[in-house]
């Protein structure tokens, strides 16, 4: 039996992992494959693997200058591949945790800054009245900001899942946890231009899909990835452009403006609040701004 292929399939629906995990799950696997095949001339299955071979795979990470963060994920890779192999009792061991993780800085997440925010969304209402798609694209934009979801779970909303009585939208989160943001009232407004402009463009009354192409289909993650990329571009300073950058901006925008750690994790879906905790040193940064320019004995010149 291919237990790689059986630990994919288990991700996949007992633990609800995102396509984008499983694909990297798979590809984390068959590079230590290919790397003891090469290496060591090797020909048995992964799952015989031991801490030698496995240990060598991740020095060459390292040697191969990949950031710590990336090995760390890689490491984690392998780790819940012998824990799922312990389970189905076909090792007895974890060679994997002997293997210790490389220490990384974790840098703070991107961020738009709330100036630049709302100048983005200001052009994209203004754009919004002169088509479909571009009330779209705006709409998308202005709910990734308002409601800091995740890409694959805005892609998963319903027309169902707003609910305009209680001005709240129903996530469908990792794990298929369900939880319910509260929309911005403009986020409202715009989400119900929108829903009457769909009508519009989509033939098929069955189809529930929240968000759609111009043919009235649902749109893809790559088109998602396209839009945000596009709108996010005017914002030079950007490290990087994509959906998540978005949520951080949306979680340091919050704690900025002095929600509690908590109620953040909440809004975020976060298990843990560790996971959170990260952007309260940005909102730190931005205390000491604002004490270097104010106070006078910070030593500003």
């Amino acid at each position: 039996m291919d237990w790689v292929q059986e630990f994919l399939r288990y991700q996949k629906f007992e633990k609800r992992c995102s396509p984008h995990t499983l694909r990297a799950y798979g590809a984390d696997l068959q590079a230590v494959q290919s790397f003891r095949n090469l290496t060591f001339n090797i020909q048995t299955p992964l799952s015989e693997s031991n801490y030698h071979e496995l240990r060598a795979w991740v020095v060459s990470l390292l040697q191969s200058r990949q950031s710590p963060a990336s090995v760390n994920r890689r490491i984690s890779t392998i780790k819940s591949y012998f824990s799922f192999l312990r389970r189905r009792e076909l090792r007895v061991d974890n060679p994997a945790t002997r293997i210790k993780r490389p220490k990384s800085a974790r840098p703070l997440p991107p961020m738009v800054p709330l100036t630049d925010m709302q100048k983005l969304l200001d052009q994209g209402a203004a754009a919004a009245e002169t088509s479909f798609g571009a009330c779209r694209d705006h709409l998308l934009l202005s709910l990734l900001y308002g409601t800091g979801m995740r890409r694959a779970e805005l892609l998963r909303l319903r027309l169902d899942d707003v609910n305009f009585a209680t001005g709240q939208v129903r996530v469908l989160g990792k794990r298929n946890r369900v939880r319910l943001i509260p929309l911005p009232t403009v986020v409202c407004a715009e989400l119900g231009d929108f829903i009457l402009q769909r009508k519009n463009v989509v033939q098929d009354t069955e189809l529930d899909a929240l968000f759609v192409n111009d043919r009235g289909m649902p749109i893809s993650e790559s088109y998602l990835y396209r839009c945000v990329r596009r709108i996010l571009s005017q914002v030079k300073a950007l490290p990087r452009r994509s959906p998540h950058v978005l949520r951080h901006t949306y979680a340091t925008h919050l704690l900025d403006q002095g929600a509690g750690l908590q109620d953040v994790k909440e809004l975020l879906g976060h298990t843990s609040l560790a996971a959170t905790q990260v952007y309260t040193h940005r909102s730190i940064e931005k205390l000491k701004e604002v004490y270097r320019a104010a106070h006078p004995h910070s030593g500003k010149n």
